[in-house]
Order: C-alpha cells, then sequence, then structure tokens
C-alpha cells in the first residue's frame, strides 16, 4: 500500500481531531482526505507501527518543513523507560496532541499486559476512549500475532519463563486474538528457548538459565514461583529446598503444567540425600522417578524406597549407561542407546524409547521407532489377548513412523504406558467381588479375575461376579462404574453381565443401586471361588 494511502486511513479514522489537521499537510492530496472521517471505524485504522515510521520519514524530506515532526521523534525516542499504563491513560486526556499520541505509542509498547487496564475502556462504546482503546488493543495483538506465529513453543515469558500461549480478550461485539505468556499475559519480554525445558534444582549453579543444543535449563531454585517444566533434575539441594519445590508441585494450580506430570520423568543424583516421605511425594506427583549415576559402595548405606534396586549387578550398570546415554545431549549417542535398547530390553526403557518419538533430531525419532517395534514384536500375534497384570487394562494400539514411508505396530499398557507387565491369552477380564479370595489376580486359562475389594478402583473388565461381599462395598462398587468421567465406558459397563451368588441378600437400596447400573443381572448356577 502507498505510503499516502496509509497516512490518509490514519486521518480518516483517527478521532483526534486536532492531531488529523496536521496529518492533512504532510498528505497534502485532496483526492485522499476528501473522504468524510470516520473514528468510530477503528477497526480500518492502521497501527502506529506503520504510521509513526512513515511520519518521520516525511520529517526528513526536505520539501517538509514540519517542526512537530521533530518533536514527536524526539518525544518518542527519550521513552528509554516506560511508565505504569495508567500514567499513559491519564496522558489520552491531555491537552497537547503530540503527548496524546506518544501516549498511544507508549501503551502500545507495553503490549498485552496494558489489556487489563484497556479492557473496561473497550467493554464500554460510551467511553469517550472507547475507539481508542480498541485500535490500540487491535494494534497489540497483530503485532504479537505477526512476531510470535504458529512459533509460540519457542519462547518463554522473561518474568515467569513460561511459554506463550494464543489467549482472547473479549470486547464490545468483537473478539480480540492475541499471544502472551500463559501465566502473566504480558508479551514485551520474552526469550528463545530451544529444546527441552528442564527445571534444576542445583545450589552449585548460579545462573538463572543456560542454553544447551536440545535442552533450556532453569534454575529452579533461584524462581520463586514455577514456569514450564518439561523434565525435572535434583541434582544438589537441601531438604527445605526439596519441601519448598514439593510445595510447589502441590499447590500448582496451571492445568498444562499438572496434565504434564504424570508423564514426566524426575531424575535425582544418587548423592542428593532425601527423606523417605520425599521419595514419596516426588512418586506420586511424577510419572517416574529415578536415581543415575548410583555408586557401588554407596549402596549399603541407602535406606530410600526406589523403582531402582539398590544392589547393583554388572547387567544393572550397563542398563543405567543405556539410560543416560539415551538422555545424552549428542544425537549420535542418542540413536546408538535406541539401537542397543533394541535387541536388549530394559526395564522402564519402553517409556523412555516413547518419550524419543518427539526428539528434535530425525535420526533419533526413527531410531526409537525402530526399537519400539521391535520390543513390540511378540505382542503382535495376540493385540486382543494382552493385558496389563498391574493395572487389569486393555493395550492401546498405535502405528509410529519407521521413516518417510513405513510405519510400525506398538502396543502399551492403557495406563502405566509400560509393555512388561502384559500378559497374553486373556480373553476375559472378570472384576469379582470377594472378600475369601486372598489374591489380587487369578488366571484361569484364558480367563483373568480380578479382586475389586482388594485393589477398590476400576479398571477394564468384561464381566462382573460379586460372590461374597457386604451392601457398602457393593455400593461403593457401583458407585464408581457411575461416575466414571467417559460417557462411552459408563454406557459400556452397563451392558455387561452381572453375575450374583444365590446365597447373597441384598438391602432395597444396594438393590436398586445394582440394578440401575447393570442392565443384565443372574444368579449364579454354581458356587465358584
Amino acid at each position: 500500500m502507498n505510503k499516502l494511502d496509509i497516512l490518509a486511513r490514519e486521518w480518516q479514522f483517527t478521532p483526534d481531531r486536532e492531531y488529523a489537521s496536521h496529518l492533512v499537510k504532510i498528505i497534502n492530496d485532496p483526492k485522499r482526505t476528501r473522504k468524510r472521517p470516520q473514528p468510530e471505524c477503528w477497526h480500518h485504522r492502521p497501527p502506529l507501527s506503520e504510521t509513526l515510521p512513515i511520519l518521520f520519514d516525511a520529517g526528513e524530506d526536505n520539501h517538509f518543513k514540519i517542526r512537530w515532526l521533530k518533536r514527536l521523534k524526539d518525544r518518542i525516542n527519550s521513552l528509554n523507560k516506560l511508565s505504569p499504563v495508567t500514567k499513559y491513560l491519564t496522558d489520552l486526556d491531555d491537552s497537547d496532541w503530540i503527548t496524546r499520541l506518544v501516549a498511544a505509542y507508549a501503551i502500545t509498547q507495553l503490549g498485552s499486559e496494558t489489556f487489563t487496564a484497556l479492557t473496561p475502556l473497550v467493554t464500554n462504546p460510551d467511553h469517550p476512549h472507547w475507539a481508542t482503546a480498541n485500535w490500540l488493543v487491535q494494534s497489540i495483538c497483530q503485532y504479537t500475532l505477526q512476531e510470535f506465529g504458529d512459533n509460540t513453543e519457542q519462547y518463554l515469558c522473561q518474568n515467569c519463563l513460561t511459554r506463550l500461549s494464543k489467549q482472547t480478550l473479549s470486547g464490545h461485539k468483537t473478539t480480540f486474538q492475541f499471544i502472551a505468556c500463559r501465566s502473566c499475559r504480558q508479551s514485551r519480554t520474552v526469550i528463545k528457548a530451544a529444546g527441552e525445558i528442564v527445571w534444576v534444582l542445583d545450589q552449585r549453579w548460579k545462573k538463572r538459565t543456560a542454553q544447551t543444543d536440545n535442552q533450556f535449563r532453569i534454575n529452579g531454585l533461584l524462581q520463586s514461583s514455577l514456569g514450564e517444566i518439561e523434565r525435572v533434575e535434583i541434582l544438589r539441594a537441601r531438604g527445605n529446598q526439596i519441601d519448598a519445590f514439593i510445595n510447589q508441585l502441590q499447590s500448582d494450580t496451571d492445568r498444562i503444567r499438572t496434565q504434564r506430570y504424570p508423564q514426566m520423568v524426575c531424575f535425582v543424583d544418587d548423592q542428593c540425600k532425601l527423606a523417605p516421605s520425599q521419595v514419596e511425594q516426588l512418586q506420586q506427583k511424577f510419572g517416574h522417578v529415578e536415581y543415575y549415576a548410583w555408586r557401588e559402595q554407596e549402596a549399603e548405606n541407602q535406606q530410600r524406597v526406589f523403582p531402582i534396586s539398590p544392589v547393583k549387578s554388572e547387567v544393572q550398570h550397563q542398563q543405567q549407561r543405556l539410560i543416560r546415554q539415551l538422555n545424552s545431549k549428542e544425537p549420535s549417542h542418542r540413536v546408538s542407546a535406541c539401537k542397543q535398547l533394541a535387541k536388549q530390553p530394559v526395564p522402564h526403557a519402553f517409556e523412555r524409547l516413547y518419550r524419543r518419538l518427539r526428539d528434535s533430531d530425525p535420526k533419533v525419532k526413527s531410531a526409537a521407532a525402530c526399537a519400539l517395534v521391535r520390543q513390540c514384536k511378540p505382542l503382535c500375534r495376540t493385540p486382543n489377548t494382552l493385558m496389563c497384570r498391574d493395572c487389569f487394562t486393555r493395550v492401546t494400539h498405535e502405528k509410529v513412523p519407521l521413516n518417510r514411508w513405513f510405519t510400525g505396530d506398538i502396543y502399551y499398557c492403557n495406563r502405566c504406558k509400560q509393555i512388561e507387565p502384559l500378559l497374553h491369552g486373556i480373553h476375559t477380564i472378570i472384576a469379582v467381588l470377594d472378600e475369601q479370595q486372598e489374591k489380587t489376580l487369578v488366571i484361569n486359562g484364558t480367563r483373568a479375575e480380578v479382586n475389586w475389594l482388594k485393589i477398590k478402583t476400576i479398571f477394564d473388565f468384561d464381566g462382573v461376579e460379586i460372590r461374597r461381599a457386604n451392601n457398602p462395598e457393593i455400593e461403593q462398587f457401583c458407585a464408581q462404574i457411575r461416575k466414571h468421567p467417559d460417557p462411552q465406558w459408563q454406557e459400556r459397563f452397563r451392558a455387561i453381565p452381572c453375575t450374583v451368588h444365590p446365597s447373597l441378600q441384598f438391602a432395597p437400596s444396594t438393590q436398586a443401586i445394582l440394578t440401575g447400573t447393570f442392565t443384565t443381572i443372574t444368579t449364579m448356577t454354581s458356587q465358584k471361588g
């Protein structure tokens, strides 16, 4: 668009008539200024980021001897440190039109953090600055969308160290979209962060952040609040520092972070002394907690309960070396670890390999996919008869790309995302309520019987047998089924047949709950178990 056309739009749609009268002198074209001014159509007004450079270029042109342009440029260049937005909102009512224009420019420079103060203006069409406020919000939104676009994953808020996200602001009969910090909603000060975001607890480290080849590391001990977290490393920290971190985790209300914790790994240096209660709290929060770099001579003194046994054989040391290699900064090391894990399975390796499907290096992605497919190859023969012996659930089937042309099949537990506890040949899973059955899981040929009274949680079953249970336990079992968050599972459970032992006597309320939960209720012809 022609520069004079941009200035003509600014003249036509600005509500500041004194400012518009000075623009006419620069435009100096009756055809362009013949249109009727329409200050209420603020959405057609160009942003200041387009208008000001054109004005400044005009001021340097020998054909124009306009003193106010130099004064405007000097005022804007003097804005080294911006004041709070309330000052500039007050300046919008100043008698000097240049002060009003500089205030508008300063608000756009403050960015989306001004939206809290601008919201009462953009939602009230009777406000004298309604058109100006809408124009300012639109200018800021347009800048953030152009600046960050689809690359929000590459930026962190400099204050909160949280990723940017697309957000909305509601005005009067319109909605604005912008990109800003997920926590504080500011977009003025951001930093680039490439790779995995690692939250580090290390009292020896004095810097706030550090960028490596494939990681952006944050010193959690220097942060008063949680930021973006994709992986946790506890290297050197005192007990009170770890307690403070655990308290932050437990009181975290950020939806994205809390959904990510169960899939996250927390690495703990073997020299960092954790109390059993701290270990338990970390295990409850994160999907997996593991030590690394354990020493043989220190193993006897360890009194902490962890998934990794303190007694280390040579094979276990080799397995730990592969895990460390899989988390290496060098892509070639990660590729080598994936290839070795394909030949030599390691406990919990499936989950780690699965995370490498999102690796930044395509060679690592391909190697991890090949390793996963090779580990799952024995499971492909009977995928419909697989059951996790820990979670008592069926499996998830997923196709992963091996390269540009071929894909492979992988299977893993719906709940724990592992393949080690999977059992073959289970055609039917029965939920049993039996007070006298001591074992949680009993396998009878192709039939798996899981005693719900031992686990008190809903799992993936194909039938129900109530043998020996009291009325409160039966009501609790039915309540868990009816409160299942997935409506499709509720319908599926309702269609499952329920078999009741003939000797059981139900209270009327229990009978009503049971009938309302299951469509088909039959009586056993002979006692089982």
